[in-house]
């Protein structure tokens, strides 16, 4: 279930970066280490330090984007949720280490204290430095700057080098990681697992990671502002589930940019549907057929097949129908499930695939599309939910659209004492 997979990749998050505690509490009572507020802050620099570097690790695995993560995390697109908030963590953690390091320092002066934060005559102290003003500068744009997908793709790759600037650093520092081999081992086979995980995704993909090639048979226009790219492919075909999500390139100029979308299609034939939000997007409209598409995946394991309860609630919001418009393309006449399909959008105008959706329900009985128009009746809440299919419990959730929608709705059906497990997202966050 999701939960328990959640809660496995955290374990595994935790036990990277809280092994480094054994081997550091073994060095040194800790009656030294904290015998007043200088030792204190010295400690807790050297913590900072050790617990963020092995968690920056953390996050450069995640952004490997490994088959196994699938598993671990139940789904990659819930791995990179992780990962950015793995990232972030780290960011203020190894924010702190020279920070709290300084204030040894401030036992003198405070004047040595400042001097310490500036770049020395320390080859090893100045690649440490140089690796924080790199995330520093990295990580802001990541957080705080809205950047074109490209150029965040591009800004990502440049966190590679801070970690190696960091593992310098750390390698050649004369710190309580050189005096321990077991600390200073570990510290470097993570350090090694992290610089292989950016090199494979930045190099070695294009030679070791499958790539399936498909050919546009048609881009069909929906609507005013969503395409669906139908792909037929050529040699081996890709088996998938409806749910799942590709990264897709293709062979047209300016379309070369490998992105994720979701899977629309459920047969042979494979289909996305592209909603225009930027540059990329809006170019899929003049995606011309015969072009060649190279795609790596799929990923994800948002399914209704996966789920407790038979009876369910698939709530969309906006372009979040892909996932379900596979799935509804993917059910059988007769069938054991009772699913209640909710799909949100501002007015009927931008109600995409809702005609085909209500077609496919016209011979299920079992399976019913509302539609939900904000524009008229406000924000789509759990008791309206409630109202709309009967109650909410003894069924599982499945959401798919904008952040703050899902964040909310998460939000109400946990008042209404819905577990966790019963709550399955599709979340993106820039992968």
């Amino acid at each position: 279930m999701k939960t328990n997979s959640t809660k496995r990749g955290w374990l595994a998050i935790g036990a990277i970066s809280l092994f480094p505690l054994l081997p550091w509490l073994a060095l040194k009572p800790l009656s030294v280490r904290f015998a007043d507020g200088w030792a204190t802050a010295m400690s807790l620099g050297q913590l900072t330090g050790l617990i963020g570097m092995a968690m920056f690790a953390s996050a450069l695995i995640i952004s490997a984007r490994a088959k196994w993560l699938d598993t671990l995390f139940n789904g990659l697109n819930l791995a990179y949720v992780r990962h950015h908030q793995v990232g972030a963590i780290s960011f203020a953690l190894l924010l702190l280490h020279p920070l709290l390091l300084a204030i040894k320092y401030g036992q003198s002066s405070w004047q040595s204290a400042a001097q310490f934060l500036l770049p020395s005559e320390s080859a090893a102290l100045n690649y440490g430095k140089a690796s924080l003003a790199l995330m520093i500068l990295l990580l802001s744009l990541t957080f705080y700057a809205k950047l074109a997908y490209q150029t965040w793709k591009l800004s990502h790759k440049f966190l590679g080098l801070a970690y190696f600037l960091a593992t310098l650093h750390l390698l050649f520092v004369y710190s309580d990681t050189s005096q321990s081999f077991v600390l200073k081992a570990y510290m470097l086979a993570l350090s090694f697992s992290a610089l292989t995980a950016v090199f494979y995704r930045t190099v070695a993909s294009r030679f070791l990671v499958r790539i399936c090639r498909y050919r546009v048979v048609a881009v069909n226009r929906i609507n005013d502002t969503v395409v669906e790219i139908v792909m037929e492919h050529e040699g081996k075909e890709m088996p998938y589930n409806p749910g799942q999500f590709i990264f897709i390139s293709f062979s047209q100029p300016g379309l070369a940019e490998r992105h994720p979308f979701t899977i629309s299609s459920s047969g042979s034939q494979l289909s996305v549907a592209v909603k225009k939000l930027g540059d990329y997007t809006s170019g899929l409209v003049g995606l011309k057929t015969g072009a060649i598409a190279s795609i790596e995946g799929p990923y994800g394991r948002f399914s209704y097949l996966r789920s407790v309860n038979k009876k369910q609630v698939w709530l969309a919001g906006g372009i979040g129908i892909t996932p379900f418009l596979g799935m509804a393309r993917s059910l059988g006449e007769v069938s054991d499930y009772d699913i209640d399909l909710v799909y949100c959008v501002k007015n009927a105008g931008e109600a995409a695939f809702a005609d085909e959706l209500k077609m496919i329900a016209a011979s299920r009985p079992w399976f019913r599309v509302h539609l939900f128009f904000s524009d008229e009746q406000g924000h789509i809440s759990a008791s309206g939910i409630s109202q709309t299919v009967g109650g909410l419990k003894d069924r599982d959730y499945f959401l798919c659209g904008p952040p703050t929608m899902m964040g909310a709705i998460k939000a109400q059906l946990k008042n209404y004492d819905i577990p966790n497990e019963l709550i399955h997202s599709e979340e993106f966050a820039m992968i």
